[in-house]
């Protein structure tokens, strides 16, 4: 059978070339439109050749299974239909958190024995935490649980392209999947904010953001969440892995591909789509175990479409359901949402995340510019002068009403990632500054300070690897002071040594290397959990 995505003769479940989805019925390759293309000829690749390497995918694709498998804890679905469990237990039902995590995953936590990695049942189905925070979880269904077209073109003279946000599957899981589930389980539903980012080697728009309460993920959170080889943000140059005849590769095949694989709930592994777009909008990234960066066409209707594995955002706890629509590090109460600016003390702040009627704030202007200790000596947060100032002078300078409302908080201070210095302990404040790690999750994340880039251009300390970190989220970074002159902000975060704190820089660039602690020029944004 001849692989509708590039052209090449394979045989198994994946086309042994481009690691697309290959159906099982498949006698010669007829479908060729603008969006699929094939492989010149002269790249054909010997028949015994071709067999060999057709019999390693399908040997990793099986080992993929079974590694999948074994990560699996305390899974008891069998593929039920959705909403055929009672879901007023509280909490979930779920595996010890002890199960594998999921490789590469960036963040972890745990609510009552549900982990990072572990499988829990829900509305029928077994769901793989992929992240837990705030009482929520983001989930992705263990299993691939049908085929579908990602959108179907109804009539010849269609446009041939197509976003998430317009796209049939998005319909679908939004709609007639989501309705399947009982009305208490759609009540641990979490409503979203998705980010729809451009194809990031081919440019495709991705359009616009949408709110859904059931999404697939992107090829950004694929690779956050099942491990990052750097292949995504720095495409590589590589003729085996190319069908478009420019020697760059078109799909990711890295050491993370096995935890990749999926399976539909007979055992058969197939292929998954992703939301993003792939290398034009009549195509959408999918995996394979391999990330098929390219896509495939969205209405690939010789292999019956591909696999569907929802994921969305869970209340873990019956008592914490919300009823307004957020996304689930955000929301509104009041006047107060996500992205939006309060006056509060005077003072304007952005709202970056909602939660049980409190909000999280940031002042909007920088309010001063202020040395992070006075002293030029190794120092971390819980010691410095910027601490102290916050949370005695600053905080004081409200009235005692506001003081009330000011939520004081227990505050992570972790070692800086790229160089490991120390970040002390963890302390209890009223008023903060933000971490590097805050920044990256409130402003956009690019990767790079989970996975420190190469770039002599931006290495101060001569190693090769960039210090600072430059990415299409450094505008949103930028701020001035209320009198419109740009400044230098501080993070709370340790530099390169106990004597630097990381700042962002006038133009939103994170120097993840830092400033001395004593430099008086740079400025303060405080933040605060606010009670609403």
């Amino acid at each position: 059978m001849y692989c509708t995505n590039c052209g090449n003769r394979t045989e198994g479940a994946f086309c042994s070339s481009c690691g697309a989805g290959i159906g099982q019925t498949q006698t010669q390759h007829t479908h060729q439109t603008p969006y699929t293309r094939q492989t010149p000829a002269a790249r054909s690749k010997k028949p015994l050749l071709i067999g060999i390497i057709a019999l390693l995918v399908v040997a990793v694709g099986i080992g993929g299974y079974f590694l999948i498998q074994g990560m699996s804890v305390g899974s008891g679905g069998t593929g039920s239909a959705v909403g055929g469990r009672p879901a007023d237990a509280s909490p979930l039902s779920g595996s010890s958190s002890s199960g594998s995590a999921v490789s590469g995953s960036p963040s972890g936590g745990s609510a009552e024995g549900i982990g990072v990695g572990s499988v829990i049942e829900f509305g029928g189905y077994d769901w793989r935490v992929l992240e837990v925070r705030d009482g929520r979880a983001l989930v992705l269904s263990e299993h691939i649980l049908e085929r579908r077209l990602y959108h179907n073109w109804k009539y010849d003279h269609d446009p041939r392209e197509v976003t998430w946000e317009d796209s049939e599957i998005r319909g679908y899981l939004n709609s007639e999947f989501y309705n399947s589930f009982s009305s208490s389980d759609r009540a641990r539903i979490q409503e979203t904010r998705i980010s729809n980012d451009d194809n990031p080697w081919y440019g495709t728009l991705g359009g616009n953001d949408t709110t859904d309460k059931i999404f697939l993920l992107s090829l950004e959170e694929v690779v956050n969440y099942f491990g990052d080889s750097g292949e995504l943000r720095n495409r590589p140059m590589d003729s085996d892995r190319n069908i478009d005849g420019y020697g760059y590769a078109d799909w990711i095949d890295d050491q993370y591909g096995s935890a990749r694989v999926a399976t539909e709930l007979n055992g058969n592994p197939w292929a998954w789509w992703l939301r993003s777009p792939g290398e034009n909008s009549g195509n959408a990234a999918l995996v394979s175990g391999n990330i098929v960066v390219h896509g495939d066409c969205v209405d690939n209707k010789y292999i019956d479409g591909l696999g569907v594995r929802p994921a969305l955002w869970l209340n873990l706890y019956a008592d914490n359901v919300s009823s307004d629509n957020s996304r689930p590090n955000g929301g509104s109460a009041g006047s107060a949402s996500v992205g939006s600016v309060i006056e509060f003390g005077g003072y304007d702040w952005r709202v970056l995340e909602v939660r049980d009627g409190r909000a999280l704030v940031l002042s909007e202007h920088i309010l001063e510019r202020r040395a992070y200790h006075g002293i030029f000596e190794d120092i971390t947060w819980e010691g410095s002068d910027i601490r102290s100032y916050l949370n005695g002078e600053f905080y004081n300078s409200f009235s005692s009403s506001e003081r009330a409302r000011i939520q004081e908080t227990l505050i992570s201070n972790g070692d800086n990632p790229w160089y490991g210095t120390t970040g002390g302990k963890d302390t209890t404040d009223s008023i903060f500054l933000l971490s590097i790690e805050e920044v990256v999750r409130y402003f956009g994340d690019s990767g790079d300070l989970r996975n420190r880039p190469m770039d002599s251009a931006n290495d101060w300390t001569g190693d090769g690897y960039a210090d600072w970190i430059v990415d299409r989220y450094s505008s949103e970074r930028a701020v001035a002071e209320s009198s419109g002159d740009p400044s230098d902000w501080w993070l709370r975060s340790p530099g390169v040594d106990p004597t630097i704190a990381i700042i962002v820089n006038c133009d939103g660039e994170l120097y993840v290397g830092g400033l001395f602690v004593n430099f008086e020029f740079i400025g303060a944004r405080p933040a605060l959990w606010l009670n609403l």
